[in-house]
């Protein structure tokens, strides 16, 4: 499941890209389409995104990809759900912290009520909602593969199995307990008690 998860990430993060306007060497990128994450970010619905073109071919990307065939509803309803929340970021920070380690911690950006809401998020309505708000908290710059495959997999593009597995993760990573090294305090580095006995 890891690796259609990744490549899932993949083909979102080059999507997202391919509609920005620079490359990643700030090169003007002749095929951006600052229009559709427009109108992307103003529709309020799974199903309006669902009808966005740019929607539809990221749903292709996917399906040749991952080897999905045939349509969906669940699967469309997720990606639709990840297109929007894509069109909100503005910098992708390229997955050097994950989406929840930056959403968390100590003092956590997005309330650990929030946070809560978005991992009892189980529709693709509501996913898309909670998860919109996390990129708006995050000003707009969030690792675009690991909040696509957050995204997808919320909203059950792989089933219930994976959905699982990836909000635990996510809980694990709030909490600052995914990025810490053994033997360390997760914030300073310092040596735990424990470490140093």
């Amino acid at each position: 499941m890891t690796g259609r998860l990744y490549d899932a990430g993949a083909v979102c993060q080059r999507w997202w890209r391919s509609l920005q306007k620079t490359h990643e060497n700030d090169k003007r990128n002749r095929q951006a389409d600052p229009a559709a994450l427009a109108h992307l970010r103003r529709d309020a619905d799974v199903v309006t995104a669902a009808s966005e073109p740019q929607t539809v071919r990221l749903y292709r990307e996917l399906a040749a990809t991952l080897g999905w065939s045939g349509f969906d509803e669940t699967r469309l309803a997720a990606v639709a759900a990840t297109a929007h929340v894509l069109a909100h970021v503005r910098e992708d920070t390229k997955g050097r912290q994950t989406t929840a380690y930056l959403l968390g911690g100590k003092e956590p950006a997005f309330s650990s009520m929030r946070f809560q809401q978005l991992t009892l998020a189980r529709t693709p309505e509501d996913v898309m909602r909670a998860f919109r708000s996390a990129a708006t908290i995050l000003n707009a710059k969030a690792p675009v593969a690991d909040l696509a495959t957050g995204i997808l997999a919320w909203s059950g593009a792989f089933g219930d199995e994976a959905r699982d597995s990836v909000r635990l993760k996510w809980i694990y990573d709030y909490h600052h307990q995914g990025q810490a090294r053994p033997g360390t305090d997760d914030e300073s580095g310092a040596e735990t008690p424990a470490a140093s006995a």
